[in-house]
């Protein structure tokens, strides 16, 4: 159910600041932020957020790596499907290419033991189209390629997510089906990649021309990520 927050005194005794009551977030029918288009003032890697200047006002959006590769660059416009994550203490804006991204997102949310920030990075960890394909398979191996998931969340994910998807699984198979599988080396260093801020395409064609220039099938991955990068950075390797 969409929620509104509000700042409401409370009903129960609650911690004070200054011997006066704090107000505290309460939860409302309604929508705060449902969508949000305006113009991009920062990006910032590291903490997985972009700053969007709407009206006036600058909105904090936490976004996966996968869509921060692809948000333009300050100054130009963008537009974000939102989920606002109700706090206690304050508000949270989660931003999405895609509805369908939003709502895989929110998926993930209803697994126990997954939060806001963990859902995104799972959202990091590929492309939309490859982890509803992960889920539906129920390839638990491939989801704990991701940084940051382990063998007890993946399992869990799947258990509740791998027939319960609101992406058609038909459009997931079809994006996968385009091209051969890749090897648990390559997989590892395209996820690396990714992470490093290049888009999962550009990963993908990077290792896969590392793997046929050298005429071979397998690589250890970092010596895959190490000349797919100066491939991608335009250097010789």
């Amino acid at each position: 159910m969409a929620v509104r927050a509000c700042l409401v005194a409370p009903r129960r005794r609650c911690r004070c600041r200054g011997g006066r009551p704090v107000p505290r977030l309460r939860r409302e029918s309604g929508v705060v932020i449902g969508h949000l288009r305006g113009i991009v003032r920062h990006k910032d890697a590291s903490r997985g957020m972009v700053l969007v200047e709407a009206g006036g006002v600058g909105y904090e959006v936490a976004v996966s790596l996968q869509a921060l590769a692809e948000i333009p660059a300050d100054g130009e416009e963008v537009a974000l499907w939102i989920h606002t994550h109700v706090r206690e203490d304050a508000l949270e804006l989660f931003g999405f290419p895609t509805q369908d991204e939003r709502g895989v997102f929110r998926s993930l949310l209803s697994v126990p033991g997954v939060g806001p920030r963990l859902a995104l990075t799972v959202l990091g960890g590929m492309s939309l189209a490859d982890l509803v394909e992960t889920i539906a398979s129920r390839n638990a191996k491939g989801l704990c390629r991701i940084p940051g998931i382990g063998k007890k969340t993946a399992e869990r994910i799947l258990l509740d997510l791998a027939d319960k998807l609101p992406v058609a699984s038909r459009g997931a198979e079809a994006g996968a089906a385009g091209a051969a599988p890749l090897s648990d080396a390559a997989e590892e260093a395209v996820l690396a990649l990714a992470h490093a801020g290049f888009r999962r395409k550009q990963a993908e064609d990077a290792v896969a021309r590392v793997l046929a220039d050298d005429g071979v099938a397998e690589l250890p991955a970092d010596q895959i990520v190490r000349r797919a990068l100066a491939l991608l950075v335009g250097r010789r390797g």
